[in-house]
């Protein structure tokens, strides 16, 4: 990411540095969450999903747990040299412009 270096008062001392690595993640929740019209609203397929309820499963596929809540979770890669700023505008353009989504 490009080196921004913030304003401040007069005696401001900022510290840190940019981070090594972002990542983006558009997330949609709700306990009537269904995923399946998430996606075909939004016409793509989520990074992971899931109902309310239902088991959610390891890697291997064992149950770790039931989910609280349903959810619906894009997971959209930023770029190196890419601000979070930017890299939010170019997710949302992935995504329908009409008024009723």
């Amino acid at each position: 990411m490009p080196r921004v270096i913030p304003q401040g008062p007069e005696g401001t001392i900022w510290f840190g540095g940019d981070p090594d690595e972002v990542r983006l993640c558009l997330r949609v929740w709700g306990d009537t969450l269904d995923p399946n019209f998430v996606t075909r609203t939004l016409g793509c397929e989520p990074s992971r999903s899931q109902r309310k309820g239902a088991p959610v499963l390891s890697a291997t596929g064992e149950p770790r747990r039931i989910a609280r809540t349903g959810s619906w979770l894009l997971d959209y890669p930023v770029a190196g040299d890419a601000t979070i700023g930017e890299a939010i505008e170019l997710l949302l353009r992935t995504l329908p412009t009409e008024e009723s989504v």
